[in-house]
C-alpha cells in the first residue's frame, strides 16, 4: 500500500511540476505583450471615455480596484495548483497504513486566538435568538474580553441579561465545569442555576468562552427558560467557531487600554500598602486586562485591576468624585463580586470614545481592594494603590 501511495505521489509531483512550468512561460509571455501595448498607449496619451488615464480614477486617484490581468488569472490557477496538490496530499495520507510514524497534526474549528483582534460579539446573533425577543447587542461595553447583550421578551418588563466572555486557557488537569460533552468538534459545558444559566466551550488552544444567561429581576422562577436562551447562545457560538466566523474588532485607539497589560501597573511597593497580601503572586486574565492578587473567597486580604468600558462618570451619580493623578475618579465601597467580603472600588477615567452605535463611552482603569479592614482603609489604600497606577498608562490624545 505505500509503494502505491509513493508512485502516486511522484506522478502527482510530475504533473504539478510541468503545469506550473507551462503557466509561468504563458504569464511571462503575456507580460512582455501586455507591457509593449502600454508603452504604446501611453504614448498615444489614451484615455478611458471618463477621461482618466489608464489605472486611475476619474478624479485622478490611482484607481486600486482589483482587475482581472493574466497575472492574477495565473494567481487563480496557481492557488487552484495549490488545492490540487492539498487533494494530493489527502490522498496520500489516505493511503498510508496505520501504523505510520508520521508526525499527528492538530485540526479543530479555532486555533490560537488573538486577544485584541477578536470581537467578542460576533459570538452572538440575533436571529438565532429571536424566539425569546429582540436581542439588544451593547457594543464597546464591559470588559475587553466580553460582549454584554439584553432580551426583552414578549411580555413583561424584565429582560434577560445575555453574556459572552473570552476566559485564560485551562490546565492541562483542568475539565470544565458542570456536565460536559462534545458539540461541534468542540468540548462544551453545561451548568444550570435558579438565577442563571451557564454554558462553557473548549477552545484547540485551551482558551475557553464562558456564556452566563441571566434574569435581570432576579424573579423566581423567571418567565423565560433561562437555559433554552444559554443553549441557544451556545450553538449560535459553536457554529460561529466551526465556520471560522469570528470578526475582528475595529482597530483600537493608540491609546487605549486594550494594549497594557494589568499586572503591569502595580508593583511590590503599591501592593505592600494592603497588609497580609502576597504580591508575589498575580494571577492574569485573558488578554492581561484583568490581574488579581488573592482571592476574594478566600478571607485573604487581595487586589483586582481591570479594565472596563461604561458612561462617563458623570452620568454615575451617588458615587464619591475625586481627582488622582490628574485624572477624574470615584470612589464605590461595597461587596466585591456578590461574596460577603468588604471591599472598595476605585474607577479613573482614561480615555472618552464614542462606540460604534453612537454611544458616549469611557475607557476606565478600575482598582478594588478587598478584606477585612475598616471599609474607610480599604477606600484609601485603594486610592494609594490607584494613584500610583495611573501614570503607567498611555498619555491620552
Amino acid at each position: 500500500m505505500l509503494d502505491a501511495a509513493d508512485k502516486l505521489g511522484s506522478v502527482i509531483s510530475a504533473v504539478l511540476s510541468l503545469v506550473v512550468l507551462l503557466l509561468t512561460v504563458y504569464g511571462l509571455r503575456r507580460r512582455h505583450i501586455l507591457q509593449r501595448a502600454a508603452k504604446s498607449a501611453t504614448k498615444r496619451g489614451l484615455r478611458r471615455p471618463d477621461g482618466a488615464r489608464p489605472g486611475r480614477s476619474g478624479t485622478g486617484h490611482r484607481d486600486t480596484r482589483r482587475l482581472r490581468t493574466p497575472r492574477t488569472r495565473l494567481a487563480v490557477a496557481l492557488s487552484a495548483l495549490l488545492a490540487v496538490g492539498g487533494l494530493g496530499a489527502a490522498v496520500l495520507l489516505a493511503l498510508r497504513p496505520a501504523d505510520s510514524t508520521a508526525d499527528p497534526v492538530t485540526v479543530g474549528p479555532v486555533g490560537p486566538v488573538y486577544p485584541p483582534a477578536v470581537d467578542p460579539c460576533s459570538l452572538l446573533d440575533p436571529a438565532a435568538l429571536e424566539e425569546f425577543g429582540p436581542l439588544d447587542i451593547n457594543l464597546d461595553f464591559g470588559g475587553f474580553d466580553e460582549c454584554r447583550a439584553s432580551i426583552a421578551p414578549p411580555e413583561g418588563t424584565w429582560r434577560v441579561n445575555l453574556v459572552a466572555e473570552f476566559e485564560v486557557p485551562l490546565a492541562a488537569d483542568q475539565t470544565l465545569p458542570g456536565a460536559v460533552e462534545s458539540l461541534g468538534g468542540l468540548k462544551v459545558g453545561r451548568l444550570s442555576g435558579e438565577h442563571k444559566c451557564q454554558r462553557w466551550i473548549l477552545l484547540t488552544d485551551r482558551n475557553h468562552i464562558k456564556i452566563v444567561a441571566g434574569d435581570s429581576q432576579g424573579q423566581s422562577p423567571a418567565p423565560v427558560n433561562l437555559c433554552e436562551v444559554a443553549e441557544a447562545a451556545l450553538r449560535t457560538a459553536v457554529d460561529v467557531l466551526d465556520g471560522d466566523r469570528l470578526r475582528d474588532r475595529p482597530p483600537p485607539a493608540p491609546d487605549s487600554l486594550i494594549g497594557v497589560d494589568a499586572c503591569g501597573l502595580l508593583d511590590t511597593s503599591a501592593l505592600s500598602r494592603l497588609e497580609g497580601l502576597d504580591p508575589t503572586t498575580p494571577s492574569a486574565g485573558f488578554g492581561n486586562w484583568r490581574c488579581e492578587w488573592g482571592d476574594p473567597g478566600s478571607g485573604v486580604p487581595g487586589v483586582r485591576t481591570y479594565f472596563f468600558r461604561g458612561n462617563p462618570l458623570s452620568t454615575q451619580p451617588g458615587l464619591e468624585r475625586m481627582n488622582i493623578a490628574g485624572r477624574e475618579a470615584q470612589t464605590k465601597p461595597g461587596e466585591f463580586d456578590n461574596s460577603a467580603v468588604p471591599s472598595c472600588l476605585v474607577q479613573v477615567a482614561h480615555r472618552s470614545f464614542t462606540t460604534r452605535t453612537g454611544q458616549d463611552r469611557v475607557e476606565l482603569l478600575r482598582v478594588v481592594v478587598y478584606g477585612l479592614q475598616p471599609m474607610t482603609t480599604l477606600c484609601r489604600i485603594a486610592a494609594e494603590i490607584t494613584a500610583t497606577a495611573v501614570p503607567k498608562l498611555p498619555q491620552p490624545q
